[in-house]
This record gives structure tokens, C-alpha cells and sequence, in this order.
């Protein structure tokens, strides 16, 4: 059972890897476009997830714009916008202009297609705040 968690682990490492060095840009940024689903947040080490009104938010690649919804804290940002930054021709992370304080910053991102499901899986990385997601609707 371990060794068959470890192998899986391994291919999607593979998948990541090749997807991310392989990939073109253009597929590697429409891969980010669209509606994602939270699984688990955290700000500060604490969990957010629990005072998170919806779980989801959008990233949008016509005009990069994003949109995210309310929580305990903030009121929803219907009119964030998002772009990229490359080290070396790669996606590297993303840099989100938001009026929510916990989104208005500079995420690394890595991305994982799932062999067995084709679906996009999305961690989000800045100083304080970690978010790990699925995508649920494409947004070309």
C-alpha cells in the first residue's frame, strides 16, 4: 500500500515536472484560467478554510481578470486581476492585484494534471497564505 502510494507520488512529481519545463507558455497559463475549487487554505499556519462563505474562485484569461468570494473577514473581489511571472520562459508564479489583502500578492504555482481523473490540481503559494485546489471549469 505504501509503495503503491510512493509510486503514484512519483508520476505525478513526472507529470508536474514535464508538464511545467515542457509545456509551452500559452498552455501553461490557460492551464491556470478558470473556476477552482479550494480543498484546503491556510493564512499564517491557521486554517482558513472553515470561514470561507465559498470555496471557490476564478481566474479568467481573456483579460486576466480573477474573482473571489467573501469570507468572515472581507467582502468578495469581483475585480482582481492576475498576470504572470516567468524565470527563464516558465511559469514561475503568479502576481494578484486585489482589493482582499490575503490575495493581493505574488504566488508561486505548480500545477499537476491528474493522470487518472485529467483533472488540474493547483497549489498557491505566498509568505503567508497557502491554498491547494482542483479546477472544476476550464476558462479559455
Amino acid at each position: 500500500m505504501i509503495k503503491r502510494l510512493q509510486n503514484k507520488c512519483i508520476r505525478l512529481g513526472i507529470v508536474s515536472t514535464v508538464f511545467l519545463f515542457v509545456g509551452c507558455k500559452q498552455n501553461q497559463s490557460k492551464a491556470l484560467c478558470g473556476t477552482w475549487s479550494i480543498k484546503e487554505m491556510t493564512v499564517n499556519q491557521k486554517n482558513f478554510a472553515p470561514y470561507l462563505y465559498v470555496n471557490t474562485f476564478g481566474l479568467h484569461c481573456n483579460d486576466k481578470s480573477a474573482w473571489f468570494h467573501a469570507s468572515y473577514f472581507f467582502e468578495s473581489d469581483k475585480s482582481a486581476h492576475w498576470e504572470i511571472v516567468e524565470n527563464k520562459g516558465v511559469i514561475d508564479s503568479i502576481r494578484i492585484k486585489s482589493k482582499i489583502k490575503i490575495y493581493n500578492d505574488n504566488f508561486s504555482v505548480k500545477i499537476v494534471k491528474s493522470n487518472e481523473t485529467e483533472q488540474f490540481h493547483l497549489i498557491m503559494e505566498s509568505k503567508n497564505v497557502y491554498i491547494a485546489a482542483y479546477k472544476i471549469i476550464d476558462d479559455y
